[in-house]
């Protein structure tokens, strides 16, 4: 959203090395960046099944150091139109594929869950 971007550039345009993109994450060539930070973006409906992991993939590759994500908890989450809950375990496993650490966390919603995928074991 524009106005996330405006209001982190004006919060942290001092800090060497920091740089925010307002772009389609799905279609863009995304750069080499230390942390990649995705909240909310893994929640809506998409007719392909292998979006939601092909996106993880893409943003894992994209994080020099660590990726962090949240999803919709399928046990959780009602039944929705737009917005679609994805099977924890599901994820975890996948994710576990691509990296050697992967922490999930509850709390940040009640239905939903956050993963943390770091490039190496020790962070």
């Amino acid at each position: 959203m524009p106005e996330f971007i405006a209001e982190a550039r004006k919060r942290y345009e001092g800090i060497e090395r920091t740089t925010f993109y307002q772009t389609d994450f799905s279609t863009a060539e995304l750069p080499q960046v230390d942390y990649v930070i995705a909240s909310g973006v893994l929640g809506y409906r998409c007719k392909d099944d292998g979006f939601y992991t092909a996106m993880i993939g893409k943003l894992y590759n994209s994080a020099r150091i660590a990726l962090a994500f949240n999803m919709l908890d399928k046990s959780r989450f009602p039944q929705h139109d737009l917005l679609i809950g994805h099977d924890r375990e599901e994820i975890l496993t996948f994710c576990q594929v691509l990296s050697p650490r992967v922490e999930c966390f509850d709390g940040y919603l009640e239905d939903d869950f956050t993963v943390l995928m770091f490039r190496k074991e020790c962070e």
